[in-house]
């Protein structure tokens, strides 16, 4: 289903349609697919297909981290750590650093999470001793 809803969503062997692509996900979602989650995730935060809505966002992320996503855990680390001026979070480096690590742990941008971790937690020391 999830796989579907991505042809859906570039046009690969059906006509593009995003309304579509999140139906499908939507679907796979429901089932525990957690890439499915992450993409339906994607599509609330920026408004493709659906209307944009930051809660929901935040909501699907999370449960997507749950049923095991990596990439999702790397979107929460970077919504927490820049923040969102739709207002869905504000920055909080803690909450960055977790996710980030969640990233790292699951193998998901190995090499990057972990390069953010090492400067978070250096920010976030040096906020300590200041």
């Amino acid at each position: 289903m999830c796989a579907i809803g991505s042809c859906y969503r570039v046009g690969e062997g059906v006509k593009q349609d995003h309304t579509k692509a999140v139906e499908w996900w939507e679907k796979a979602s429901r089932r525990g697919h957690a890439d499915a989650t992450h993409k339906l995730a994607w599509c609330y935060k920026y408004g493709t297909a659906v209307e944009r809505d930051g809660g929901k966002a935040l909501e699907l992320y999370l449960k997507a981290v749950e049923l095991g996503s990596a990439e999702a855990a790397w979107n929460l680390g970077v919504i927490y750590r820049y923040g969102r001026s739709d207002g869905m979070v504000a920055v909080d480096k803690k909450e960055a650093l977790k996710w980030y690590r969640v990233t790292a742990e699951r193998g998901g941008s190995d090499t990057v999470a972990k390069s953010i971790v090492a400067e978070l937690e250096a920010e976030l020391a040096a906020e300590t001793t200041n």
